[in-house]
């Protein structure tokens, strides 16, 4: 038996899904789509998948927010950031805007999936020691295990 809670929610998780995708296909049908729309539409994407990470990766302790930022609120060649308070265990994930992306659509959802997955990564680490020395191999590290974490996925 399914209790009404797990039922509302099953509901609630398929009709966003069934927007998200709705949202997504309409965009890209539509080439003359505004770019507020796009941005619409990445924004239920991105939360859609903020939360499918966040259960993935077990971080359903922790209070994660995002954001759609423009390119001067992001470090120089960078897609994304995370920002954390341990603490309290909460996180906020920042993710380039569609209006600053030069990908295909479907590329630029790709793409944000993936700094969502690796910013995520990155909180799961946060307990470890780091360093401006350590810095540039768990950049590596995260990379590597974002886009086998995306591999996997898929299959």
């Amino acid at each position: 038996m399914v209790s009404n809670k797990l039922a509302t929610t099953m509901h609630f998780g398929v009709a966003s899904f069934l927007l998200i995708g709705f949202c997504i296909s309409a965009v890209a049908a539509n080439p003359e789509s505004t770019a507020r729309e796009r941005e619409i539409a990445a924004e239920h994407f991105v939360a859609q998948k903020v939360q499918l990470w966040q259960d993935r990766l077990n971080l359903k302790d922790w209070d994660i927010r995002f954001q759609l930022v423009r390119t001067d609120k992001l470090e120089p060649k960078t897609l994304g950031n995370i920002n954390w308070d341990a603490d309290v265990k909460v996180a906020k994930i920042s993710v380039l805007s569609t209006y600053d992306y030069k990908l295909p659509y479907r590329a630029m959802l790709d793409d944000m999936e993936f700094t969502v997955v690796h910013e995520m990564v990155h909180l799961q680490l946060a307990s470890l020691p780091r360093s401006d020395a350590s810095r540039r191999v768990e950049e590596h590290a995260v990379n590597e295990l974002a886009a086998a974490l995306l591999k996997l996925a898929k299959h």
